[in-house]
């Protein structure tokens, strides 16, 4: 009795154990053919990441190749400079013969004459003194009435206040004013240069758009340079051409 429980026991172990081993099996031919299926699909895309990668190199390289490559001319190239060109030959046929005629080509920068200013040579005092305060207009002279040192545009000529002041050449009245600085002006205009009288009494001899021969009286000395008042009596006189100022005493006669 004992030896039959024992051997119906083990044949239902055995039962028991057969569906085990089935599912154990199955779980196995899975997880192989899982393993099959990603190293498979693995190898192809490691495959295309290559065959990618080998393709941008080739590219990189042929581009850097044609990069370092100089332009060269070709050997028939002819050059021209323009600038160097000055006459060209042009080849003429007469009686069966060949002529060069010379062709003038205009230069890109021609020459353009600048207008010369009308000169003034030899010009009379138009006081008659001797110059006390020379002409100085870029280095300083000292002015005693201002106590400081500045630039001189003209002559100061010696001469008492009442003394005939004369045309220094003949022209024509171009203004008269009042400087709130030299006093009484006139400006005399001898065709582009001008002369230009300072300190003069009040009542001057001339009027505006007046025509004066040289020598003319055009007024007289008198103390009205407020600038020059501690000065010895005396004419202030300035010549001009254009902007540029002229020492006075370089065409005195």
């Amino acid at each position: 009795m004992k030896k039959f429980n024992v051997a119906k026991s083990v044949e239902n172990e055995k039962k028991k154990s057969q569906p085990e081993k089935k599912i154990f099996y199955s779980l196995l031919m899975c997880v192989f053919a899982a393993a099959l299926f990603t190293s498979f699909f693995s190898g192809k895309t490691a495959k295309k990441l290559s065959d990618a990668t080998k393709a941008e190199t080739a590219q990189s390289k042929q581009a850097s190749v044609t990069e370092s490559v100089p332009y060269v001319p070709p050997e028939n190239a002819v050059k021209t400079d323009v600038t160097d060109v000055k006459k060209e030959e042009t080849p003429e046929k007469e009686n069966g013969t060949e002529q060069k005629t010379e062709v003038e080509i205009p230069s890109a920068n021609p020459e353009v004459e600048m207008p010369k200013s009308p000169e003034v040579t030899g010009i009379i005092k138009p006081v008659n003194g001797e110059v006390l305060k020379l002409f100085s207009d870029k280095t300083p002279v000292y002015s005693k009435t201002m106590d400081d040192w500045r630039v001189h545009d003209g002559v100061d000529i010696s001469a008492k206040v009442g003394d005939s002041v004369f045309a220094c050449a003949g022209g024509v009245v171009e203004d008269i004013f009042d400087d709130k600085k030299m006093g009484t002006t006139v400006i005399i205009d001898h065709n582009g240069i001008k002369s230009k009288y300072q300190n003069l009494s009040p009542n001057v001899a001339v009027q505006k758009g007046d025509e004066v021969a040289e020598g003319a009286v055009i007024g007289v000395v008198g103390d009205s340079a407020s600038y020059e008042i501690a000065d010895a009596p005396h004419l202030h006189f300035e010549l001009t051409d254009g902007n540029v100022q002229i020492n006075p005493e370089k065409l005195f006669k």
